[in-house]
């Protein structure tokens, strides 16, 4: 009976070894889970930027490519392309607000009914100046969304089968629960609630500025400011949710990961804590290969999100230096409605930074929670 034990004792070891060998082996690993496709789903933008700073793959090799300089190069490109359309636009309102300080500084012959027309006609051409650029680029954040909540939902059976090799089922599970339906929600949200609602909301603010007759400049404040608070409130329930599932998921992995090493320690006659090293490293090798899906897959959604973060925070600053210089000159009319497109980029930038940190602190949680050994 002895000799039988110790011949499966072996043969377990053996077979634990090369498990763990190909474990941990990425190239095997992501071949047989076509992981390569998960990056293909990426925009080509992002795709090229991964290439520049040396990540083709979820290898955990190609971390070891990255540089301060590669990084910073990219960051820098981006921001130089994402920069051109609010500067262009930038300037286009400058010299509207110019032409109209100068035809504003001789008022004296704008009496009558031709000054309210004067200021009419300015700010319907400033409006004109926003509304295309900004249309497109409300259209282009919620692409950006869409196709992180595509890569999203595509990348968590990876994780969570990596989660699995690495002794973490039960939180796999979790994890997996919870992201396909984010992805999902926030896939649907984006298209069907957050495009209609930030247009709409670009129109009332446009129309505050337009109608000095009608105040709504109230509501533009009213939305912004309650946009943002419940963008908080919701961060803030998601993350403590999906903590309180990983906690307690990685609770019910660490004792079933100490039962099992514990049962191969004990009850395997000779080489039973041999087995149970031979768990750890196994559980050691895919936590690994587990680290490095999940930080690849924070610098893809990094590429994703970078370039409409870049061109909104281009937007505000735009915005904001083209309503100080009308202050300046004492444009009242003009400030109004930047103030008021200001408050809709502002929104709009809080929004993506929300979609962003959904993936971004889902994906992290799971880095720093460890892997239940």
């Amino acid at each position: 009976m002895k000799r039988i034990l110790l011949v499966l004792s072996v043969l377990f070891i053996l077979g634990m070894s090369g498990f763990t060998a190909r474990a941990g082996t990425y190239e095997d690993f992501l071949k047989d889970n076509n992981a390569d496709e998960v990056l293909n789903s990426l925009p080509d933008n992002a795709k090229s930027t991964l290439k520049d700073i040396g990540i083709e793959s979820f290898d955990f090799n190609n971390l070891n490519k990255l540089s301060f300089k590669s990084i910073l190069s990219s960051v820098l490109n981006s921001a130089s392309v994402q920069s051109k359309t609010p500067f262009k636009t930038f300037s286009a309102i400058i010299a509207v607000l110019l032409l109209y300080s100068v035809l504003y500084g001789v008022k004296t012959t704008l009496e009558g009914a031709l000054q309210p027309v004067l200021s009419l006609s300015v700010t319907l051409c400033i409006s004109c100046a926003l509304l295309i650029p900004l249309s497109s680029f409300i259209t282009s954040v919620v692409d950006v969304v869409r196709i992180s909540s595509d890569f999203m939902i595509a990348y968590v059976p990876l994780m969570v089968f990596a989660m699995g090799l690495s002794g973490q089922p039960v939180s796999g599970s979790a994890y997996s629960a919870v992201m396909i339906f984010t992805g999902q929600a926030v896939g649907n949200i984006s298209s069907k609630v957050i495009a209609p609602f930030i247009k709409i909301f670009l129109a009332i603010s446009i129309s505050s500025a337009i109608s000095p007759n009608v105040n709504l400049s109230g509501i533009v404040r009213f939305i912004s400011k309650y946009t943002k608070v419940l963008l908080v409130f919701s961060m803030s329930i998601f993350t403590g949710i999906l903590s309180i599932k990983q906690v307690v998921s990685q609770g019910a992995d660490s004792i079933s990961s100490r039962a099992v090493r514990l049962s191969l320690s004990s009850f395997v006659p000779i080489v039973g804590s041999a087995l149970s090293e031979a768990y750890r490293t196994v559980q050691g090798s895919v936590g690994l290969l587990k680290s490095g899906i999940g930080l690849i897959s924070l610098i893809a959604l990094a590429a994703v999100y970078m370039p409409v973060i870049l061109q909104c925070l281009f937007w505000m600053v735009s915005l904001g230096f083209a309503k100080c210089i009308g202050e300046v000159l004492n444009l009242r009319e003009p400030c109004v409605l930047l103030e008021s497109v200001y408050s809709v980029v502002s929104t709009l930038f809080a929004i993506i930074l929300s979609f962003s940190l959904i993936f971004i602190i889902s994906t992290s949680l799971i880095l720093l929670l460890g892997g239940g050994s």
